[in-house]
């Protein structure tokens, strides 16, 4: 079990890939990574004497930009906090025959153990998804993934939602002749019903299809899409955040001089109308209505708001915002007040 491996862990975003040994989990990551451009390689077994013995953490290489341009609140090229992804190759969920649980409480140990952050905040976000893998010509079919996904979500409250889980089915090549849609609607309406519910916020479904190289790539993207566009809408949520403390501390009166509070109020107030514009377009992305020339032009600008803004926000001292503390203390405490009075 590694515990540490190189570069910045600071801002890592971990995307756990589980599933019974024999699943294909490291054919689909090599599938991914191949596609994403990463030169990584992942060793592809042959079932359970062959699984990956250890938990394997893989660095997706973020500068290889072609498959992140369609989240452009992940991108590297606006982001002003680079993220790594690191794909996490995990034992199979069956190698203990006897306790389908050991292997998750394996990943939560090597999690904890790894990156030091018993109290996660709003402002971050550890776990970006978990994709589950499932053979779908098997006959026999493991009913243990709501209690083992139940096992990571307890030790990680609020990192793995089930709009966070991919469930993927795999081996669709062996379908000859034999009823596999049936299977997989079996899974739905069965196995699977608790972590599906009539909203956005279950977990996805997907199909890791099989066919030719290109194919299969493309396949594997789309298995990992849900959970970047988790982290794309995590970090306009935190950009929206960041913009609104910036407002609420201007609003409190002047910082350093009459001139700074000025340009400053213009240079949060550019970056808002950037972030509407960038999240109009995000949707675009989506349905492929935004020409390449606009994103390109889009994201410098947003890139020259963002980089304006932290001159500034490297210029606002300590006392400034324990000032802005301060005086919000009093309003807090009368509106509180008022409450409890109507109560």
């Amino acid at each position: 079990m590694r515990s540490t491996f190189a570069g910045d862990m600071s801002k890592d975003i971990l995307i756990l890939v589980i599933g019974d040994a024999g699943s294909g989990k490291s054919y689909f990551l090599s599938r991914l990574l191949s596609a994403i451009g990463s030169t990584e390689q992942v060793h592809v077994g042959n079932g359970l004497a062959d699984d990956t013995p250890d938990i394997h953490p893989i660095v997706v290489d973020t500068q290889l930009e072609d498959w992140i341009k369609p989240y452009l609140y992940s991108g590297t090229k606006a982001n002003p906090s680079p993220t790594r992804f690191i794909l996490v190759d995990t034992p199979g969920l069956n190698v203990d025959p006897y306790n389908s649980l050991s292997t998750a409480q394996r990943i939560v140990a090597w999690v904890k153990k790894t990156y030091h952050h018993p109290k996660l905040t709003s402002f971050q976000l550890l776990i970006g998804g978990v994709i589950y893998l499932h053979d779908i010509s098997l006959d026999v079919i493991p009913d243990t993934i709501h209690v083992i996904l139940l096992c990571l979500r307890k030790a990680f409250p609020q990192q793995i939602p089930w709009s966070a889980v991919v469930l993927v089915t795999t081996k669709w090549g062996r379908d000859f002749g034999e009823s596999f849609g049936a299977k997989e609607e079996k899974l739905r309406k069965g196995h699977w019903a608790k972590l599906l519910p009539d909203t956005d916020d279950g977990a996805k479904v997907v199909r890791f299809a099989a066919g030719s190289e290109d194919e299969e790539k493309r396949s594997a993207l789309e298995i990992l899409h849900p959970i970047m566009l988790r982290h794309n809408q995590w970090w306009a949520g935190i950009l929206t955040r960041q913009f609104r403390f910036r407002q609420r501390l201007l609003g409190t009166g002047r910082m350093k001089t009459e001139e700074f509070t000025r340009n400053y109020r213009v240079a949060v107030d550019h970056a808002i109308r950037i972030h509407s514009r960038v999240a109009a377009a995000q949707v675009q992305m989506e349905e492929e209505k935004l020409a390449e020339a606009d994103r390109e032009q889009l994201v410098k600008e947003w890139k020259d708001s963002l980089e304006t803004l932290k001159g500034f926000d490297d210029q606002v001292s300590f006392w400034n915002i324990l000032s802005f503390v301060i005086r919000a203390v009093p309003p807090l405490v009368s509106k509180l007040n008022a409450s409890k009075l109507k109560e």
